[in-house]
């Protein structure tokens, strides 16, 4: 990513914020230079009226495709064992390139073109990476999972699997590798290696949520920025963390946290008190139902 002209005028609205970046690049910032991940990371903050606001944290992004050796063994075989003679050198060769074109050509371009912010450290074969603005990281995620389906016309046998993690602008890369890593382990051993997951905020989950997911989030988010009878307090929030926090420790039945029981009578009890007026108070009570959990 590089710097332009217009992040320049964005930055200088905040004098503060803009005289911070010019010390991380130990200088003048000028258009066409390099970002370095303080820039980038910041790209995740909104401005508003007293400033930027919002979570300067970078993402770090993994994701390859699932059971890849297992298409490459058996998936250009037929049903019948007389249709063995299809699996030759030169199919294997096609879907080898394939597989290379979406990662390390079609990506690519994508990402140039509409995620500008995100610094791609690789991508071809199977898999990429890829640090970012955590906000944008999210929605890329969301799009990459939809090109790959349609580029592989929805084959439910062909999928990919995903590591999301935080960090900070100053976090080690080298140990932000790490962890990332780990979380695509974990989404390779969904539901006993079914993968095509993702893991993000240490809940590990089947793409086809995610979607919905990323708009529970955007409406959440909306509601805490808004103004009026229509604002959720940040405490409300942070409550809801912990709800979910006891959700799981029941769910795994941890002994020691017996009262996590409790998680659901206690998040209803805090909607019907907190929110008793509030415009979207129904949405907030489904969200206590089965569903949400």
């Amino acid at each position: 990513p590089t710097v332009t002209e217009e992040d320049i005028m964005r930055w200088r609205k905040d004098p503060t914020i803009y005289d911070s970046l010019k010390e991380d690049s130990e200088g003048e910032i000028r258009e066409g230079d390099a970002k370095t991940f303080t820039m980038i990371a910041q790209k995740a903050q909104r401005l508003a009226k007293d400033g930027f606001e919002g979570k300067d944290f970078l993402a770090a992004f993994k994701a390859d495709v699932d059971n890849l050796g297992l298409i490459f063994s058996i998936g250009l075989l037929g049903n019948d064992e007389s249709e063995q003679s299809i699996l030759t050198i030169s199919r294997l060769t096609s879907l080898s390139r394939m597989f290379n074109h979406f990662f390390s050509d079609y990506l690519v371009r994508l990402i140039g073109k509409d995620y500008p912010d995100l610094y791609l450290i690789f991508a071809g074969g199977d898999d990429l990476f890829l640090i970012g603005p955590w906000t944008d990281v999210l929605v890329f995620a969301e799009t990459l999972t939809k090109k790959f389906k349609q580029y592989v016309c929805e084959n439910p046998d062909i999928h990919l699997s995903a590591g999301i993690a935080l960090a900070k602008h100053r976090y080690p890369v080298r140990s932000l590798v790490d962890v990332v890593e780990a979380q695509l382990e974990r989404s390779k051993s969904y539901k006993n290696e079914k993968k095509n997951a993702f893991t993000f905020l240490d809940v590990t989950a089947e793409w086809d949520i995610y979607p919905r997911l990323l708009e529970k989030g955007t409406w959440l988010d909306e509601l805490v920025r808004a103004e009026g009878d229509k604002t959720v307090p940040v405490s409300f929030l942070n409550r809801l963390l912990r709800y979910t926090r006891m959700y799981r420790d029941f769910k795994n039945r941890n002994e020691s946290r017996l009262r996590s029981g409790l998680y659901l009578s206690l998040m209803r009890y805090d909607i019907a008190r907190n929110l008793k007026d509030h415009p979207e108070r129904k949405a907030f009570e489904e969200m206590a139902g089965d569903e949400f959990w």
